[in-house]
């Protein structure tokens, strides 16, 4: 009996010491990742909906804190299992290097008149204008309405532009005639041309329209005989052929003006200009009262330009 009394207190000294040994031994820790790439080795105690709650490793019957499920990408637990609370974020694409000023200033669209290359359009003005009898003094000049209609070809670089047009111009014209001169009293007639102008245009932006002064010359050719309304002194009036064979007659002079450019975009462009077409030579197969004559236009004209090659500036 005494045997067995010893080998029971023996078994009891023996159980005690393992468990007070066994509450002596700390828990193994859990760690948590975060998404910024640090860990914390903590006692995690529960995953709700929205957090994870954890002790202290040092005080394993502290406080409970909570830190966000969304800030936690993964939980390593003190058994060596694996969860996976949130995944991280997607890789950003890398940028192709380039130019940092284009990030800050986006470049505006190249506009009609920064291009350097060649450019075509069309034309139509309307006016006054005279036919002017140089050598007669008894015919006095009176402006009438003028109109033309053609195409346009040209060439600009920065802010010159050179062009060619043809133009069918239409001009009436009225003379007053002094009483008695060879018994008529007044003429009304018409003449045609086509004319022919290479300018140069001369252009700056001011503020959001661009301004251009145009200076060059021109030739222009009889397109038919022309007519003239002759009144009589008895008030008779008589239409009479002026020219037979005026379109083998080029005459020629200078012409000037200012442009504004009303609309611009990347492949075309709108002008209105104000054009003076002044003659230098006398027309003389083309008599009226025994005169040569001299053609003189003002014209209001709008033009479409459109872009048939070149590159901006």
């Amino acid at each position: 009996m005494r045997i067995l009394y010893l080998f029971l207190a023996s078994f009891l000294l023996i159980l005690g010491t393992c468990t007070h040994l066994y509450a002596q031994t700390p828990k193994r820790q859990d760690i948590i990742q975060k998404l910024d790439n640090t860990s914390l080795e903590v006692l995690v105690d529960e995953i709700n909906k929205s957090d994870v709650l954890y002790r202290k490793l040092n005080d394993p019957k502290g406080p409970l804190y909570a830190l966000p499920k969304k800030d936690i990408r993964r939980i390593i637990w003190s058994n060596g299992d694996v969860e996976e609370i949130t995944a991280p974020p997607a890789p950003v694409p890398a940028q192709k290097p380039g130019n940092p000023l284009a990030l800050l200033v986006k470049r505006p669209a190249p506009l009609f008149w920064n291009h350097t290359g060649l450019y075509a359009g069309l034309r139509l003005g309307a006016g006054v204008g005279l036919v002017a009898t140089p050598v007669s003094t008894a015919l006095a000049s009176d402006p009438k309405l003028a109109y033309q209609a053609g195409v346009t070809l040209g060439y600009r670089t920065k802010a010159l532009s050179v062009q060619v047009d043809a133009l069918y111009t239409n001009l009436t014209y009225g003379l007053n005639v002094p009483a008695g001169t060879q018994g008529i009293t007044a003429a009304e007639g018409q003449q045609q041309n086509l004319l022919v102008p290479i300018t140069a245009t001369l252009s700056t932006r001011l503020g959001k329209i661009r301004v251009g002064a145009t200076l060059g010359g021109f030739a222009a050719i009889q397109m038919g005989q022309g007519s003239t309304r002759l009144t009589s002194a008895e008030n008779a009036e008589i239409q009479v052929k002026n020219c037979s064979e005026c379109a083998d007659t080029p005459t020629y002079g200078v012409v000037g003006g200012l442009s504004v450019t009303l609309v611009e975009k990347r492949n075309y462009a709108i002008i209105a200009d104000t054009r003076w077409y002044h003659s230098l030579t006398n027309n003389e197969p083309y008599i009226i009262a025994e005169s040569g004559v001299k053609m003189h236009l003002g014209m209001v004209g709008v033009g479409v330009l459109f872009n048939l090659s070149g590159k901006s500036k």
